[in-house]
């Protein structure tokens, strides 16, 4: 007997000794083994006493919070647990009384140890270091569970034991995270500061959770359900201070969006969490603002185009980024009309709705809505062009102000933004209703486009119409009255205005320098004077038209 606890003091020094460095984590050199075997063997101390004195030794060193290694601890007590069961592994078939009281209080204190530590894994085990040890921590704590060598602990068992941990190891995360981003809840604290709490609390839960997916999933890859609960568990105690946050913000309020983009975007990426209990509360959550938010919108871009285009002066408009001339731009508030649309498409399109149905509503809605504003943009803008050609000049003094062009280019605006705003993405568009629906506004622009060009066309003509009958009624009466007359026929008159109406299919180009002030330079491709369009064998009159005394 005085042997053996000669043998447990020399262990017990090994080990104090082997427990001061965390290298070594509990494991004696070569010649510290020799040491102890000889000793062992010399004064018969028997080897379950020599490994349980030997367990109790590395328990208190890892309830101290030093480093050992769990593959000791299991090969230790498995050697004691064989011993107890009678199975031999040293050859002695006897076992002691007192040995096997020993060992069930091994066996205890064990498993509230490796209970602990699984809960705690952050922190026994952080970032997944020593390498295996987590693993190995859950192996041997099947091991301890198990009451004899031979019969298997039931899985249910088992799974059950690491959600407990795992429920428990998720409120201590979450304190340890408040403690950490030194975050106090504060009903009585502004909106704004109370957002902002959440928005970095937020992120450093995500960090958490990304954490524990990349350096400890692996050791709970038998039970994948348990370690989705502790996060769907640890979410929902951040769920209690967001909902609280978010009651306190301001009707309207639309800052909170980036929380929902941040905690949705991670939520996208898990295929454990992506829509589970956390992300549909978040959905639920955040529905009602998206649709509000979207219906004030379309209330204040109609609005801006009615007050727009009732204080519209048609000036085209500089905008940052584009090298083009002033001319070549739309107006004031067709531009923040196409910003408005597009802008607010991005928006919903960057909130990525995980919900398909709900997100393929959302993109209907904002398509019809981009259509229908674009319909009452052109309206307004043939109906000003309309009010334009009625008040302009009829007489010689006619000029085509810069406010026309301004006009036609407010159509080509409208007729490139349609393809981008109105157009739904691909295989999308099955529904006949909605390509009936989505062709209405093409037709409406090219139908609208053409009787523009050809309203400036009538007012041009009537013009040089005027100006040909008063020529024809030149010096009228004396003899050379024939010769000086140019009265055509309509038919003629038409055939030399052919060349405006192929200018429809290029009116952005050849238009905009038909129609621009006498101070613009001529393109080198096409005069600035309407004469030179065709030949001037096209421009005189047939010889049939002639008239001669």
């Amino acid at each position: 007997m005085r042997a053996q606890e000669e043998a447990g003091c020399t262990e017990k020094a090994r080990t104090r000794e082997e427990g001061n460095d965390n290298i070594a984590q509990g494991w004696f050199s070569p010649g510290q083994v020799f040491v102890l075997d000889e000793y062992c063997a010399r004064y018969g101390v028997r080897g379950c006493h020599r490994h349980l004195s030997y367990l109790q030794d590395l328990m208190e060193y890892s309830e101290n919070s030093s480093l050992v290694d769990p593959t000791l601890l299991h090969y230790s007590y498995a050697f004691c647990a064989s011993h107890v069961h009678g199975n031999r592994p040293d050859g002695m078939g006897t076992v002691t009384v007192e040995e096997k009281e020993q060992f069930e209080a091994v066996r205890s204190r064990l498993m509230v140890l490796l209970e602990d530590q699984i809960t705690h894994f952050r922190y026994c085990f952080p970032f997944g270091r020593p390498e295996g040890a987590l693993k190995a921590t859950l192996s041997l704590q099947e091991r301890v569970l198990m009451k004899d060598i031979t019969t298997p602990v039931p899985t249910e068992e088992m799974k059950k034991l690491v959600q407990m941990c795992l429920e428990r190891a998720a409120q201590i995360n979450y304190n340890q995270l408040l403690e950490y981003a030194q975050l106090k809840v504060d009903p009585e604290a502004p909106p704004e500061k109370r957002l902002e709490d959440m928005m970095r609390l937020g992120e450093l839960c995500i960090e958490v959770l990304q954490q524990n997916d990349e350096h400890h999933s692996e050791a709970f890859s038998w039970w994948p359900e348990a370690m989705a609960e502790h996060s769907e568990t640890f979410l929902s105690l951040y769920t209690a201070d967001m909902d609280a946050a978010l009651q306190g913000q301001p009707v309207d309020s639309w800052d909170c969006f980036p929380l929902f983009q941040l905690l949705n975007n991670y939520l996208l990426t898990d295929s454990h969490l992506c829509n589970g209990t956390f992300h549909k509360h978040l959905q639920d959550l955040f529905m009602p603002l998206v649709v509000r938010y979207i219906d004030l919108m379309e209330s204040s871009i109609a609005q801006s185009i009615h007050r727009g285009f009732e204080q519209e002066t048609w000036q085209s408009v500089n905008l940052q980024g584009i090298n083009l001339p002033d001319i070549f731009n739309g107006t004031a508030t067709s531009e923040d009309l196409f910003w408005k649309l597009d802008a607010l498409q991005m928006f919903v399109m960057d909130l990525h709705w995980p919900e398909p149905e709900f997100a393929k509503h959302l993109e209907q809605r904002l398509k019809l809505m981009a259509s229908d504003m674009m319909e009452a943009c052109v309206k307004r803008t043939k109906s000003a062009f309309d009010s334009k050609m009625q008040k302009s000049s009829k007489s010689t003094d006619l000029r085509v102000a810069l406010s026309v062009c301004t006009m036609f280019n407010v159509l080509m605006d409208a007729k490139k933004q349609c393809s981008k705003l109105c157009v739904l993405d691909t295989g999308q568009e099955t529904d006949k209703q909605w390509q009936q629906y989505h062709s209405k506004i093409d037709v409406l622009i090219d139908d609208t486009f053409k009787e523009m060009i050809a309203s400036l066309v009538s007012k041009l003509a009537s013009v040089l119409d005027g100006v040909l009958s008063k020529l024809s009624r030149y010096d009228e009466g004396t003899f050379f009255s024939s010769f000086l007359s140019f009265t055509v026929s309509p038919a003629a008159r038409f055939y030399c205005f052919t060349p405006l109406l192929c200018l429809s299919q290029s009116i952005e180009l050849k238009t905009k320098q038909l129609l621009c002030s006498p101070h613009a330079s001529p393109s080198p491709t096409s005069p600035p004077y309407l004469p030179s369009i065709c030949p001037p064998s096209r421009l005189r009159p047939p010889p049939s038209t002639w008239k001669f005394l």
